[in-house]
């Protein structure tokens, strides 16, 4: 079990989307975490969520910053 009850870790959402979660708890090679930014929970393996901002985009592979969106994306 590498992280703790209550720890606050990051997922990456679709590929996409860097989101913060709450770990709720650990069972049988799964975590329990509870989305921060919506409400429900989902259960992710450990190689899913990750310590830190900086480590997830790491994993992401580009840099997000530089992406420009067209209006409809945000309808």
């Amino acid at each position: 079990m590498k992280y703790k009850k209550d720890e606050t870790c990051y997922i990456i959402e679709n590929n996409i989307k860097i989101v913060p979660v709450k770990i709720l708890k650990y069972s049988a090679g799964f975590y329990t975490v509870k989305l921060l930014s919506k409400t429900g929970a989902i259960r992710l393996k450990e190689h899913r969520i990750f310590a830190t901002e900086e480590e997830a985009k790491k994993a992401l592979g580009i840099d997000r910053a530089d992406i420009r969106y067209n209006p409809y994306n945000y309808m």
